[in-house]
Parts: C-alpha cells; sequence; structure tokens
C-alpha cells in the first residue's frame, strides 16, 4: 500500500510541477512552498486556489495504475 502512495504521490507531483514552474516565472516569484513547513503568513500569499484552478483546467486525468 505505501509503495502505491509514494508511487501516486511521485505521478502526481510530475504533472503539478511544470504548473508551479510556469505560474512562479509568470508572476516573479522566487519560492513556493507547501503551507505545512509555513508558521506564519499573510493570507493574501496563498496561492494554494489559485494552483488548483489551474490543475484542474489542465490535469484531466493522472493514471494511477
Amino acid at each position: 500500500f505505501n509503495k502505491k502512495k509514494i508511487t501516486a504521490t511521485n505521478e502526481i507531483l510530475k504533472k503539478i510541477r511544470p504548473i508551479l514552474i510556469k505560474y512562479s516565472n509568470d508572476n516573479s516569484l522566487s519560492i513556493i512552498l507547501e503551507q505545512k513547513n509555513i508558521i506564519i503568513g499573510k493570507k493574501e500569499l496563498d496561492i494554494t486556489n489559485k494552483i488548483l484552478e489551474i490543475v484542474d483546467k489542465t490535469i484531466t486525468k493522472i493514471d494511477l495504475n
């Protein structure tokens, strides 16, 4: 089960990474951090919903088999 979970996570990250790179280039961002690694930050700096909208429009299928 853990091996499948790791494989699935890696597959998802492969699909999302180019989206994050493009977003950071288009918006002049030097770094994008996972929210779980941030202790405190301004709410307006959270790009999660923007990225999810792009992912929803861009990625229609991820094969996890």
